[in-house]
Protein backbone atom coordinates (compact mmCIF):
# COMPACT_ATOMS: atom_id res chain seq x y z
CA UNK A 1 0.00 0.00 0.00
CA UNK A 2 0.70 3.57 -0.35
CA UNK A 3 1.40 5.07 3.11
CA UNK A 4 -1.16 7.25 2.63
CA UNK A 5 -3.65 4.65 1.63
CA UNK A 6 -2.30 2.75 4.94
CA UNK A 7 -2.88 5.01 7.48
CA UNK A 8 -6.79 5.14 7.79
CA UNK A 9 -6.47 1.14 8.09
CA UNK A 10 -8.14 -0.32 11.66
CA UNK A 11 -5.57 -3.08 11.73
CA UNK A 12 -2.51 -2.83 10.40
CA UNK A 13 -0.31 -6.46 9.38
CA UNK A 14 3.71 -6.66 8.40
CA UNK A 15 3.86 -9.29 5.68
CA UNK A 16 7.41 -11.02 5.91
CA UNK A 17 9.15 -13.79 3.29
CA UNK A 18 11.74 -15.48 5.63
CA UNK A 19 13.96 -18.43 3.79
CA UNK A 20 14.96 -20.86 6.55
CA UNK A 21 16.14 -24.69 6.33
CA UNK A 22 16.08 -23.54 2.37
CA UNK A 23 12.60 -22.91 2.63
CA UNK A 24 10.85 -20.09 2.03
CA UNK A 25 8.18 -18.74 4.89
CA UNK A 26 5.75 -16.40 5.03
CA UNK A 27 4.99 -14.46 8.52
CA UNK A 28 2.36 -12.36 9.24
CA UNK A 29 1.98 -10.15 12.33
CA UNK A 30 -0.29 -7.73 14.06
CA UNK A 31 1.59 -4.50 14.46
CA UNK A 32 0.27 -1.52 16.57
CA UNK A 33 1.85 1.45 18.48
CA UNK A 34 5.23 2.60 17.79
CA UNK A 35 5.48 -0.40 14.98
CA UNK A 36 3.36 1.35 12.86
CA UNK A 37 4.65 4.43 13.36
CA UNK A 38 7.86 2.94 12.32
CA UNK A 39 6.54 1.42 9.69
CA UNK A 40 4.52 3.44 8.16
CA UNK A 41 7.69 5.64 8.14
CA UNK A 42 9.50 2.86 5.64
CA UNK A 43 6.83 2.95 3.33
CA UNK A 44 7.29 7.16 3.35
CA UNK A 45 11.32 6.95 2.94
CA UNK A 46 12.43 3.43 2.89
CA UNK A 47 13.27 3.32 5.78
CA UNK A 48 12.62 4.17 9.20
CA UNK A 49 15.82 5.76 10.85
CA UNK A 50 15.38 9.35 9.42
CA UNK A 51 13.68 11.73 11.88
CA UNK A 52 11.78 13.76 9.44
CA UNK A 53 9.94 10.33 8.29
CA UNK A 54 8.75 9.23 11.72
CA UNK A 55 7.03 13.09 12.25
CA UNK A 56 5.50 12.72 8.77
CA UNK A 57 4.16 9.07 9.58
CA UNK A 58 3.06 10.26 13.21
CA UNK A 59 1.56 13.20 11.68
CA UNK A 60 -0.41 10.91 9.17
CA UNK A 61 -1.79 8.73 12.15
CA UNK A 62 -2.63 11.45 13.83
CA UNK A 63 -4.59 13.16 10.57
CA UNK A 64 -6.12 9.83 9.50
CA UNK A 65 -5.71 7.19 11.64
CA UNK A 66 -4.60 6.27 15.10
CA UNK A 67 -1.36 6.80 16.21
Amino acid sequence: HLASIAVRADNHLKVEKKILDNRTRTEVVRIANEQKVREIARMLAGDSRGEASLVHAEELLKTYGSA
